[in-house]
């Protein structure tokens, strides 16, 4: 879809140093394991410190109850987010003291394939 060869709209910015950075944020499903409300703006950290929250490897960005997956889903940007998928971490919100279990996955969470729309 997209040519080397000739301009588009968008293909100055398909180099810049920040989309091609390797340690970049990168958009990833989450999972709350503990069937609790995640919260847009909590922190996603490897190791849970409920009195010392630190070592932040990306956020939350936003948040829902899927009634077809009967789980509460967000989106977070994460440090090699691609990378972690399938692997548990913790969210940390202190402020709304909200801690807990999480897994990182894809962010297509229903029907990734597309096998229900196309029948």
């Amino acid at each position: 879809m997209l040519s080397k060869k000739k301009p588009f709209i968008g293909s100055a910015m398909m180099d810049r140093e920040g989309l091609i950075a390797p340690d970049r944020l990168e958009l990833v499903g989450v999972i709350a394991l503990d069937n609790r409300a995640l919260n847009g703006g909590g922190h996603i950290v490897e190791e849970l410190d409920e009195a010392n929250p630190h070592d932040s490897i990306g956020h939350i960005t936003a948040c829902c109850y899927s009634p077809a997956l009967g789980k509460y889903i967000a989106l977070a940007l994460v440090k090699d987010g691609k990378a972690r998928h399938g692997t548990r971490a913790f969210v940390s919100d202190p402020l709304r003291n909200r801690f807990g279990p999480i897994e990182i996955v894809s962010n297509h969470f229903y029907d990734p394939d597309g096998s229900r729309m196309h029948g």
